[in-house]
């Protein structure tokens, strides 16, 4: 069994329509669309997480020596 499903591109095509229908119904209701940042602070999620998830989770460190 694949990892991820096929979509082939009409697939792909009715998956765009819906999202764009629902995110005009989401903005005629007020709500205003958020893109979050692809990475977030490590110590987040690995402080509670253990050192078993810590070794098998990728991290970089930013310019301020933050994990990420």
């Amino acid at each position: 069994m694949p990892a991820f499903p096929y979509y082939n591109a009409p697939a792909i095509d009715a998956l765009n329509s819906q999202a764009v229908a629902l995110l005009k119904l989401f903005a005629s209701r007020g709500y205003v669309r958020e893109e979050p940042a692809v990475l977030q602070p490590a110590e987040i999620f690995l402080d509670r997480t253990g050192e078993e998830i810590r070794r098998r989770t990728f991290t970089l460190m930013d310019p301020s020596g933050r994990e990420l």
